[in-house]
C-alpha cells in the first residue's frame, strides 16, 4: 500500500494529504451531536443555521433606494404577483438591462406572500444563501473526500464580508439565486460523471438553463467543469491520477471538452441575450477606452484579492476614474496577476492549486469590464462566484501546512472557527450599513472619493426620510435631514424648498429667504417659482422690509395669479378649520400681498384677538395703516 501511494504522488496531483481518513463506524453509543457533526447533511444544515443566524438583522432592514425600487416597491408586473402575465412579461423583459426572468418570478412571488414588508424578501435572500453555504459543503465535501476543508471553505464563502453586498441587497436577489442552481448543477455533474449517461446529463443542462435565467455571471460554467474534471474529480485521463477511492470514469481531454459542448451552446446563447439587454448600458469606446478597461480589469484582480483577505472598506459603489487607474497600481497587480497564473500552473501537480485560482481568474472574466456595463470600476457582488475558488486554494494549502508540520486536528479546527468568528463580526458591521438607504450612501461617501452616484443617493435617502419626519409631526428631527439634502444638492430646487418650509415654520426667517431663492433660480415650474415669491414676500414683511416684499408678491401676481388666489383660499380653510395666531397670521400676509388688505387687516386683529402678545401682528397691522392713510391723502389730493 506504502509503494503505491508514494508511486501515485510521483504520477499526478492525487496525494495522500488531501484526504483525511474516513469517520470509524458508529457504535450506536454516540451523542446526538455527535453523529450530526459526522453526518455530511447534518453538517451542512449546521453550518446554513449559523449562517442565517449571522443574517438574521437584515430581515428588520428596509428596502434601499438603489434599485430595489425599480426592481421592486415601483414595478408594477412584479406587484401583480406570480400571475400567467407576470411569467410572459418576465420571460420577454430586458427591463433595467438584463435578461432574468427566474429573478423576476421570485421577485413577484415574494410580493404575493410578503406585500411591501421588506423583511419578508430580505428572509428570502437570506435563506438562499445559507441554502448556498450548506450545497456548497456538500458538493465539496463529496467530490474531495474532506469534510473539515469543505467545512472550512464553505463557511468562509457563508460569512465572509464581501459576500454581504449580494445577500443584504434585496435587488442582487440575482446573484444568490444563480448561485444556488450553479450548485445544484455542480452536485447533479457529480452524480453524472461517477456513471456519464444521457438521463443524468439532462439535468445537468436544465439546472444550468435556470441558473442563467437567474443572471447570466455563471456563464463560465463549462470551463469551471473542466478545471474540476482535473481535480478534485480526476476525469482527465494521463492528466489526473486514479487510485482505487476514485469513482470516476476517466475520458481524454478532448471527449470531456466535447461533453461540454451543448452547455457551451447554452453560455453563448446566454451572452447574446446579455449584449441584447445591456446595449444601451454600455458605454462607448470614446467614453471609456479599451486601455482604460483593460487597466481597470488587471487592478481589480488584486483588489478583489487583497479585499479577500483584508476585506475593509468594503461599498456599494466604487466609481470608476475617469483619469484611469495610476499606471504604478497596475504594473503592481498585472505584475502579480502574471505570477500566480505561472506559480498556479508550474504547481499543478497539486491540483487545488491550479482549480481554485483559475476558478478564481476565470468566473471574473465576464464581470471584470473588459465589455463595460455602467461606471463602476468593480463591485463586491461580482466576487459572489470567483471567491470560492481563492477560499478553496488558501484552504487546501494551509490543510496541506498542518498536515506537514503534523499539527494537531483540534487545534486546526480551533483556528477555522477563530477566523469563522473574526469574519461574522465584520460581516455583522458591514450588514449594518445596509439598515437604511440613508446609512448605505454616508458610509460609501466617507470611504470614497467623487462619488456622484453615492452623493445622489444619500440626497435623496435624506430628501425621503425628512419628509417622511416631517409627514409624522417630527419637524425638529426632519430639519437636519432637509439640511444634509440641500447641501449634497446646492441648487436643487426641491430640497431647498422643503428646507426653506421647514425654517420658515420653526421662525428661521433669514435662513429660510435664502433657500427659497435658491428655489428661484432653479424652479421646477412656474408654480413653484410663483410659491417661492409669494413665500418670500410673506419673510420680508415679518422682516419689516416692506419694500422687498412689496416687490416679491408683484412677480408673484406677475407670474401666476391663480396660484396666488389657491394659497389664500388654502391659507383660509385652514384658518377656519383649525385656528391658532400663526394660521392667522399666515392668512394674513398672503391676503396684503394678493392685494386684498381690508382682509389682511382683519386677519392681524384676529392674530392680537389671540395673542394680544404678538408684536409682529401688531407692527404689520400698523404697516397698513400707514399705507392706508397715504392711500386716502393720495385719492383726496386727486393724484
Amino acid at each position: 500500500m506504502t509503494a503505491r501511494r508514494s508511486n501515485q504522488r510521483a504520477k499526478g496531483p492525487r496525494q495522500n494529504l488531501s484526504t483525511i481518513p474516513r469517520a470509524p463506524a458508529t457504535d450506536g453509543t454516540d451523542s446526538p451531536l455527535e453523529r450530526i457533526l459526522k453526518s455530511r447533511w447534518g453538517l451542512a444544515i449546521l453550518l446554513a443555521v449559523c449562517t442565517f443566524a449571522v443574517y438574521a438583522p437584515a430581515l428588520s432592514y428596509p428596502f434601499v433606494n438603489y434599485d430595489d425600487n425599480e426592481y421592486i416597491t415601483e414595478n408594477q408586473h412584479v406587484q401583480q404577483g406570480l400571475s400567467a402575465a407576470t411569467v410572459a412579461w418576465a420571460i420577454t423583459s430586458t427591463q433595467y438591462s438584463n435578461w432574468h426572468p427566474v429573478t423576476w418570478i421570485s421577485h413577484a412571488l415574494d410580493w404575493q406572500i410578503f406585500g411591501k414588508n421588506a423583511g419578508g424578501h430580505h428572509f428570502t435572500n437570506v435563506l438562499i444563501h445559507s441554502a448556498n453555504a450548506a450545497l456548497l459543503f456538500v458538493f465539496l465535501s463529496s467530490a474531495t473526500g474532506n469534510k473539515l476543508r469543505s467545512m472550512l471553505v464553505a463557511g468562509l464563502f457563508a460569512l465572509h464580508p464581501l459576500n454581504v453586498e449580494s445577500v443584504a441587497w434585496v435587488a442582487e436577489r440575482k446573484s444568490v439565486l444563480s448561485m444556488f442552481f450553479l450548485l445544484l448543477t455542480l452536485l447533479a455533474y457529480l452524480r453524472y460523471s461517477r456513471r456519464p449517461n444521457l438521463e443524468r446529463y439532462v439535468p445537468v443542462c436544465l439546472l444550468f438553463t435556470i441558473g442563467l435565467a437567474a443572471k447570466p455571471m455563471i456563464v463560465t460554467l463549462p470551463f469551471l467543469l473542466m478545471l474540476l474534471d482535473y481535480w478534485p474529480l480526476r476525469r482527465i485521463a494521463r492528466w489526473s491520477a486514479k487510485d482505487s477511492e476514485s469513482a470516476m470514469p476517466q475520458e481524454s481531454w478532448r471527449r470531456l471538452a466535447l461533453e461540454k459542448m451543448p452547455l457551451l451552446v447554452l453560455s453563448a446563447g446566454s451572452c447574446v441575450l446579455t449584449m441584447i439587454a445591456q446595449h444601451g448600458a454600455i458605454p462607448s469606446s470614446d467614453v471609456l477606452p479599451l486601455s482604460m478597461r483593460i487597466g481597470n480589469a488587471v487592478h481589480s484582480y488584486g483588489i478583489y484579492f487583497a479585499k479577500t483577505i483584508w476585506p475593509n472598506p468594503l461599498v456599494v459603489y466604487y466609481p470608476l476614474q475617469t483619469s484611469g487607474v495610476g499606471i504604478t497600481a497596475v504594473v503592481l497587480s498585472s505584475a502579480f496577476f502574471l505570477a500566480s497564473c505561472v506559480a498556479a500552473w508550474s504547481l499543478r501537480a497539486a491540483g487545488y492549486r491550479l482549480v481554485g485560482w483559475f476558478w478564481f481568474v476565470g468566473s471574473l472574466v465576464p464581470m471584470i469590464g473588459l465589455v463595460q456595463v455602467g461606471n463602476q470600476a468593480m463591485a463586491d457582488r461580482y466576487a459572489y462566484l470567483p471567491l470560492i475558488g481563492l477560499f478553496t486554494v488558501l484552504t487546501w494549502e494551509l490543510g496541506e501546512f498542518a498536515v506537514r508540520q503534523e499539527i494537531d486536528r483540534q487545534w486546526c479546527i480551533a483556528a477555522g472557527c477563530a477566523v469563522l468568528i473574526c469574519f461574522s463580526v465584520v460581516t455583522r458591521r458591514q450588514l449594518h450599513y445596509w439598515s437604511s438607504s440613508s446609512a448605505l450612501w454616508t458610509h460609501t461617501l466617507d470611504v470614497t472619493r467623487h462619488n456622484i452616484i453615492a452623493e445622489r443617493n444619500l440626497y435623496i435617502a435624506e430628501d425621503n426620510l425628512a419628509y417622511q419626519l416631517l409627514s409624522s409631526g417630527r419637524s425638529s428631527e426632519a430639519l437636519p435631514h432637509f439640511e444634509n439634502a440641500a447641501r449634497l444638492a446646492p441648487t436643487d430646487p426641491l430640497s431647498h424648498w422643503a428646507l426653506a418650509a421647514s425654517e420658515q415654520d420653526r421662525g428661521q426667517l433669514r435662513e429660510a429667504l435664502d433657500n427659497y431663492r435658491v428655489v428661484t433660480g432653479n424652479p421646477q415650474n412656474s408654480k413653484q417659482l410663483t410659491a417661492a415669491w409669494l413665500n418670500m414676500a410673506m419673510i420680508s414683511s415679518e422682516l419689516g422690509d416692506y419694500e422687498r416684499a412689496t416687490e416679491y408678491s408683484t412677480k408673484a401676481v406677475q407670474n401666476d395669479t391663480q396660484t396666488v388666489s389657491s394659497f389664500v383660499l388654502d391659507a383660509e380653510r385652514t384658518a377656519a378649520e383649525r385656528p391658532s395666531p400663526n394660521a392667522w397670521l399666515r392668512l394674513g400676509l398672503l391676503q396684503e400681498q394678493s392685494g386684498q388688505t381690508a382682509k389682511a387687516q382683519q386677519s392681524y386683529l384676529q392674530v392680537i384677538r389671540m395673542d394680544p402678545n404678538s408684536l409682529v401682528a401688531r407692527e404689520l397691522l400698523d404697516h397698513l395703516d400707514h399705507r392706508g392713510a397715504a392711500y386716502s391723502g393720495v385719492v383726496r389730493r386727486g393724484e
